[in-house]
């Protein structure tokens, strides 16, 4: 039978997709139904997904979605399980995930017949099933894994496939398990794990996985001075001369990039927070009332472990 409601022209934003309502007159003894679809721009295998009658997402282009199709017609037929079929109205949703999208000019359905006729008609090819709930972040040095739970009622062989993995993790195409450590901050988006028997592939949800950065390590250090009280000339300094002071610090000696003014003649200490991990070399100067600063003390050196 011919599909209505055609074309299915799905070439904006992901996702997006398209319902249509189809009347099936679905044969007693039947077994698979073969789905033909007469496409435009099917470059990619995972780029849509046919949903009917709300059971699992079926890929629809698999290993027929190659990139000479792309800007070009072509048809492409698969399988689907008679069981997700009903005589009379069947609801189909087609649905953009990926890329820029696809066209499906026309459809045709046919159920092929179980063997053994209508007695075996209850034998038809059962689709496999696949879920599971993959976390979505991890930190940079941690272990990420993720083990989707699969079954298929006919007890057939199943292979578990990928698209968009993570550059830092593997799969394995016999259980379906993602792993592996990352070692920078990232995110993949759109990560599809798809499982297959003989006859039918059904995805999980897409997702994504956000690597973010390791917590930084932080500490203080505490400096304690003598107030100054003379001038590098000799004379006198007093007390109500001196305006403030200034710490300057860096991580090579000699090179104090990073600055904290403390104000006040009197002070005589000074802590310094959240310094990441590391060692810092520190000067420090005194400014006075009148806007002129010393010439740098001399050089102390602190630890943050």
């Amino acid at each position: 039978m011919v599909l209505p409601e055609f074309p299915v022209d799905l070439r904006g934003s992901t996702p997006e997709e398209a319902a249509i309502t189809v009347n099936a007159g679905k044969p007693a003894d039947a077994g698979d139904a073969i789905i033909s679809l007469a496409t435009y721009d099917a470059d990619f295998p995972d780029e849509g997904e046919l949903i009917i009658n709300d059971n699992q997402p079926i890929m629809l282009f698999g290993s027929a979605g190659v990139s000479g199709n792309d800007q070009n017609s072509t048809n492409i037929s698969f399988r689907t399980p008679a069981s997700y079929w009903q005589n009379g109205n069947n609801t189909l949703v087609f649905r953009h995930v990926n890329t820029t999208g696809f066209i499906i000019d026309a459809a045709t359905v046919s159920f092929e017949s179980a063997p053994g006729g209508s007695e075996a008609a209850g034998n038809d090819n059962t689709a496999p099933r696949i879920s599971g709930s993959p976390a979505t972040s991890v930190t940079v040095g941690n272990d990420y894994a993720f083990q989707p739970s699969a079954n298929d009622a006919d007890g057939d062989i199943l292979t578990f496939s990928i698209s968009n993995r993570p550059s830092w993790a593997s799969f394995n195409t016999s259980t379906g398990r993602l792993s592996g450590t990352p070692d920078s901050a990232a995110t993949t988006s759109n990560i599809r794990i798809s499982v297959a028997d003989d006859y039918t592939t059904v995805t999980l949800p897409a997702f994504a996985i956000t690597v973010n950065d390791a917590a930084q390590q932080t500490g203080s250090v505490s400096l304690i001075w003598t107030p100054p009280v003379a001038r590098a000339d000799g004379s006198a300094l007093a007390m109500s001369e001196i305006a403030g002071y200034t710490v300057h610090y860096g991580t090579s000696a000699g090179n104090y990039p990073n600055s904290l003014y403390v104000d006040g003649g009197s002070s005589t200490s000074t802590t310094i927070t959240s310094l990441p991990v590391g060692t810092y070399y520190m000067v420090l100067t005194t400014g006075d009332s009148d806007g002129r600063e010393s010439v740098h003390s001399s050089m102390v050196t602190k630890t943050v472990k």
